[in-house]
Order: structure tokens, then sequence, then C-alpha cells
């Protein structure tokens, strides 16, 4: 009898604290776990008149709601001379060329994103050879 209520008692514990309970799932609301990130947009295509382009990236939850995540996110490119993303999320330019984009949070990597730079003329000046002195005017 003390056993089968032990198991009774048990079940009932179990039962209460189950994912599919509202009353649980209510309660553990705030702690939801995430299960993956999302880039948008999936591709971009830039060229001399693109405005400025940006990614924002999404955490989704096993609750089915998600969260912009894009300045706490990690963001990698696969060619840095191309371009890379900063911290709020925009592309910077660097070069003409192909690159793909992709996001790290908590461990779980993003799906890709391309990007296409054309249309360019990339200049670059080193100081050190120019003979200009640094805030210094010229005409």
């Amino acid at each position: 009898m003390r056993l089968l209520i032990i198991l009774i008692a048990l079940i009932t514990f179990l039962t209460a604290c189950s994912d599919s309970n509202p009353i649980f799932q209510e309660v553990t609301k705030g702690r939801a776990e995430v299960v993956s990130i999302t880039i948008t947009p999936d591709a971009l295509d830039i060229n001399e008149s693109s405005s400025s382009q940006k990614f924002s990236v999404f955490a989704n939850y096993q609750n089915n709601t998600k969260k912009d995540i894009t300045a706490q996110a990690q963001w990698i490119s696969t060619n840095s001379t191309v371009g890379t993303v900063n911290d709020q999320g925009y592309f910077q330019i660097r070069n003409t060329g192909d690159t793909t984009i992709s996001a790290a949070f908590q461990g779980f990597i993003s799906n890709e994103a391309t990007v296409s730079v054309s249309g360019f003329s990339v200049l670059y000046v080193d100081k050190a050879y120019t003979g200009i002195t640094e805030g210094t005017k010229s005409q």
C-alpha cells in the first residue's frame, strides 16, 4: 500500500512537470532554450548604386519565439578581403568579389548568406608612402 502511494505521488509529480503541462510551460517560458539561429536576408547583391546593406540574425527558441541577437552574434566571413559584418549587422565592403556570411551564437552556427560585391573601385592609401601627415589638409 505504501509503495502504491509513493508510485502515485511520483507519477503525479512527473505529469505536473511535463513539458506538455501548460502550467509548467508558463513557469519555464522565460528560460526557453535556443534551438537554432537564422540570418536574413540570405543573399545580397551589392553594386555602386546600392545603399547600406544590413544583416539581422535571430535566435529561434524551443517555445516558438524568436529574438533579434544581431548585436550579440559573432559574424563570420569566408572571404574577409571582400567584406565583413560589423556589430550592428552592416556589411562593410573592402573589395569586389564574393563571400559567404554566417553568424555564431551560444554554440549555434546560422544558415549562410551569399554576398556578391561588384562595380566598386577600391583605393588603399598607405600614409607611410604618401608623405602626408595625419590630420593635415591638402588640395
